[in-house]
């Protein structure tokens, strides 16, 4: 947790971090403390095991919550919800994909974010995305791929709620264009630090296409500095391209 102090005098900040179940019950508290000087930023960093976790898989997604909490004395400042999603995964060229060490066979969708159903365009109430997942769900779908720019926070909930393995893009990705590029990479940026804590996501998704290895360096790059532990891969449509970089996953929708 990232803490700046605007005040004008140094302030003793106090963080909880507190990790509660699929019922609410609290698991896990972590706290800590630390005097900010005026005007300076400081990170809080807590880290705990939970013993004997509930898995997140795609037909029971389990999640929890932390509840990040920071006060000055006694009086809450702020308070923030984060998902959380506890698995194991493994993009395996030979045998497939596997969670929690079990194999799982992916099926569903190239969904668009918006433009699903008639007359709405993006004006799609949270109800209505609940609905389209649970019409994917019940048709057996555990997949979703977004087209060309990222899914809505509803939608990516929605995806940890109904346990969609998720590919997550991050803006139209249709050519590699240099006027458009530096719009590009920092929309895939602020997408991974948006949505990095949701289980759902699988992949990064560069984009259909990356044939600049500088830009695909880039796009690895932001997931290397701002989703350092997920091991996340960065997925792209076309299998031409750099397809022997190390932190790379070539995935065909159609």
């Amino acid at each position: 947790a990232e803490v700046h102090n605007g005040y004008s005098t140094a302030q003793t900040v106090s963080f909880e971090a507190v990790i509660v179940d699929n019922d609410g019950t609290s698991v896990q508290t972590l706290t800590a403390s630390s005097v900010i000087a005026a005007g300076a930023k400081f990170t809080f960093a807590k880290s705990a095991t939970i013993p004997s976790p509930n898995l997140w898989y795609t037909r029971h997604p389990y999640m929890y919550k932390v509840y990040s909490i920071t006060k000055v004395g006694s009086v809450v400042k702020d308070v923030s919800e984060t998902p959380l999603g506890i698995r194991s995964f493994d993009f395996n060229k030979d045998t497939g994909f596997w969670l929690n060490g079990e194999h799982v066979k992916l099926h569903g969708w190239g969904q668009k974010p918006t433009g699903g159903w008639a007359g709405l365009g993006a004006g799609v109430p949270d109800w209505l995305r609940d609905f389209t997942y649970r019409l994917m769900d019940e048709a057996g779908g555990n997949f979703i791929r977004w087209g060309h720019c990222a899914g809505s926070p509803a939608e990516i909930s929605m995806g940890d709620k109904y346990g969609f393995v998720t590919l997550m893009p991050g803006v139209c990705g249709e050519g590699d264009g240099e006027g458009a590029w530096d719009i590009r990479a920092a929309a895939f940026r602020d997408m991974i630090v948006y949505f990095r804590n949701n289980p759902s996501i699988f992949i990064w998704e560069g984009g259909n296409w990356a044939a600049s290895a500088a830009h695909f360096d880039d796009l690895t790059a932001s997931i290397n500095t701002f989703d350092p532990n997920g091991l996340r891969r960065l997925g792209n449509r076309r299998a031409e391209v750099k397809a022997n970089a190390e932190n790379y996953t070539s995935i065909e929708v159609g």
